[in-house]
């Protein structure tokens, strides 16, 4: 008998792990996989002219499919259980990324609710045609999020899908800059000698590799499978720090003994995206690269790696200065190429150094002497995290004042004469027939010094701070809940008023469509409401992220550091199909982790006997904090219905005429508060309840064990 029941306990196991363990895993991994890996190369056979249409297809097909299976997997679990279902703990159910999910949650939540108040529900539901970023999409973006975080049992062999395609993906376009056309995207024009002009066929056209050079220095109009530039540079970006994390947490499967793929990744995936020459991608790169100094330096094997990887990126550097600008462009070494050459010898010693005198096992006779120093029985020196934290802070701060110092240096008025001689020598090589462009980094810096100048012209930032004007004016018109998901161009040139003549005047025949800055993008399309959740959403994704870091080990930390690389990146860029679902791949599988690594090492607190809902609802104030929440949402929802009978929400700003900007007044601040007081109170409400609710639920168990 004992035997019996021993098999029919491990057939019952088996029934209940197989479908929901195994099957929701890897049909995520598959998934996350087709998206990371082979989506950013997909391209349909009308290349550049509906590039946009065609990925937003795919991804709605894939996801689609995704969550059909998971569904699926889920019915087959219900149906061939034989135990009874294990009822979640409270320590389960809190643990972590619980608040940036809520976060999420509530973002979601109040996009519905702009989408059904907004200027134009349609385009807010369904997107505005070629930038689909209407709710349908919005929302299997964060079920993408959801299906990762969620349904993924994560293992190293996940994190290197990010690694993978980023190789693949820079080999591609690498290979698209140099002159292969692997997609047939080139169409000959003409031909002169021994220069060949090509031109792309779609919008987002240029000359090919032979003639662009000759023009621009380095390709502006360098394209990859992604098609836009800036796009292609949010995936390269992520891609490129993730690399970077993965060899300095020393991320291994058993084919990587040398734990080399990552370093070799990161070097290739980076010259491709210097290359690109992108400003978003180039400051992403560097807040990243400071980043990860305080984040994961907990060690000095962490350090050396660090350095390492410093060294690399100086490297690659180096190896593009002499193959484009020397050797291509025929240009001298100069300062640039010292600069690069001395970054890499110094970061390679400092690798060198840390590896034989501070990591070593008595290699060196400086080793020894240190061993004598600090009275260690071990020729090793081994420091406290928090020193290693402290002292990267402290390099991190130099080098926040070293660009700052640069950037003003830089920005600083020239002198008369030194004009008269820079315009004298563009007269002389305009007479000589020169036409090239050059573009250099110090522009960036440039710009940066004439912002802490207090400079804020309209042009800086290739025209975003004219861009970020006319938003911050337009989201006074309706600031609490937006004017609608992908509802930018409804409230601007379908107006036909002063925002169009604003525009036309700046930018000529070329369409505004987008903020260029997802963060002001959801500000004007969600409103103060949506930014605040989707801002809580990363914060308390990088903080989780983050907090795995003083382990020195997992994938959470470096994910954590990619995330930060996407949100820099967000802000001089904008969602699309193109590349927005990698990116929100990318904070799924950071949650996944998270959740993974937490789980390694969560000790239960709360028995498993007790429902989780006694526990919590047996304390008065999170019962109360409940009927709050519950009733501000009843409030809202009556709210609701009095603005559809009303024709919508109030603005808070008006003007007098229609070619004068929004402005608030005393008289649209009272009509605001009069006609949206059931709103603001049932938000209030809403907000109260669920601070109070978290905290209690957060607040140690009195019944509780010591």
């Amino acid at each position: 008998m004992s035997s019996k029941k021993s098999n029919h306990k491990k057939k019952n196991a088996a029934v209940d792990a197989y479908p929901l363990e195994i099957m929701h895993d890897w049909i995520a991994r598959l998934f996350m996989w087709i998206l990371v890996a082979f989506f950013p190369l997909m391209m349909g056979v009308k290349k550049y002219t509906a590039i946009t249409v065609y990925k937003k297809d795919t991804f709605y097909t894939i996801t689609i499919i995704a969550i059909i299976l998971l569904v699926l997997a889920y019915i087959l679990y219900l149906a061939t259980r034989e135990t009874a279902k294990k009822r979640l703990t409270r320590a389960e159910l809190l643990s972590a990324p619980c608040m940036a999910e809520f976060a999420l949650l509530a973002y979601w939540f109040f996009m519905v609710i702009s989408t059904l108040l907004a200027i134009d529900p349609g385009t807010a539901f369904s997107g505005l045609p070629d930038r689909d970023n209407g709710l349908i999409i919005q929302t299997l973006y964060i079920a993408v999020f959801f299906i990762l975080s969620r349904r993924l049992a994560t293992r190293s062999l996940d994190v290197y899908v990010f690694v993978w395609g980023g190789i693949v993906l820079a080999a591609v376009t690498m290979l698209h800059y140099f002159g292969a056309d692997l997609y047939g995207v080139g169409m000959y024009i003409a031909g002169s000698g021994d220069k060949i002009t090509f031109a792309y066929d779609g919008p987002y056209f240029g000359e090919h590799f032979a003639n662009q050079l000759a023009v621009t220095k380095k390709a502006a109009n360098f394209m990859g499978p992604v098609g836009n530039i800036n796009l292609g540079s949010y995936i390269l970006t992520v891609c490129c720090v993730v690399s970077a994390g993965v060899f300095i947490n020393r991320i291994r499967n058993e084919w990587d003994k040398y734990n080399s793929l990552p370093i070799v990744a990161f070097a290739l995936i980076l010259w491709a995206e210097i290359n690109m020459n992108t400003s978003a991608g180039i400051v992403a790169l560097g807040v990243a690269a400071a980043a990860l100094l305080p984040v994961l330096c907990v060690s000095f094997a962490h350090l050396r790696r660090i350095f390492t990887v410093y060294g690399t990126a100086c490297f690659v550097l180096l190896f593009d200065h002499l193959l484009v600008s020397v050797l291509l462009c025929d240009e001298a070494f100069g300062t640039t190429g010292r600069l690069y050459l001395a970054g890499t010898f110094f970061f390679a010693l400092a690798a060198l150094i840390v590896w034989l005198a501070l990591e070593g096992e008595g290699r060196t006779w400086f080793a020894k002497n240190i061993k004598k120093e600090f009275g260690a029985k071990k020729s090793t020196v081994s420091l406290k995290t928090s020193t290693f934290r402290a002292a990267s802070f402290a390099l991190l701060g130099a080098v926040v004042i070293g660009v700052i110092g640069y950037s003003l240096y830089v920005s600083a008025p020239k002198d008369t004469a030194a004009k008269a001689v820079s315009s004298a020598a563009s007269g002389n090589a305009a007479a000589k027939g020169s036409t090239k462009v050059t573009f250099s980094n110090e522009d960036i810096f440039n710009e940066i010094g004439q912002i802490l100048r207090g400079n804020f012209d309209d042009k800086l930032g290739h025209s975003r701070l004219f861009t970020w004007k006319l938003c911050f004016s337009l989201v006074q018109h309706r600031p609490l809940l937006g004017n609608g998901p992908d509802n930018f161009k409804t409230i601007t040139y379908l107006q036909g008023d002063y925002y169009t003549k604003q525009i036309n005047e700046f930018f000529g025949d070329r369409a505004l469509d987008k903020a260029h800055n997802e963060f002001i993008d959801i500000l004007m399309s969600n409103g103060i409401i949506g930014l605040v959740c989707f801002a809580a959403f990363l914060c308390a994704l990088l903080y989780y992220a983050f907090r795995r870091s003083g382990k020195g080990t997992g994938a959470a930390a470096p994910l954590g550091v990619a995330v930060l690389a996407y949100a820099v990146h967000a802000f001089f860029g904008y969602q699309l199909p193109l590349q927005s679902g990698v990116m929100w791949a990318l904070m799924g599988l950071c949650a996944a982790y998270i959740r993974f690594e937490q789980k390694e090492e969560a000790q239960l607190k709360y028995t498993e006997e007790t429902p989780v809902a006694d526990k919590i609802l047996s304390n008065n104030k999170a019962f109360w904090a409940m009927v709050i929440f519950a009733a501000g949402i009843a409030a809202g929802c009556i709210q609701l219905i009095i603005f559809s009978f009303n024709g919508g929400i109030a603005p808070l700003a008006s003007r007098i005429a229609k070619y004068e900007p929004y402005s608030i007044t005393a008289q649209s601040l009272k009509d605001y508060l009069t006609t949206n007081l059931g709103g603001i109170l049932a938000l209030l409400a809403m907000i109260i309840g669920a601070v109070i609710f978290i905290r209690e639920i957060y607040r140690k168990d009195p019944m509780q064990d010591e």
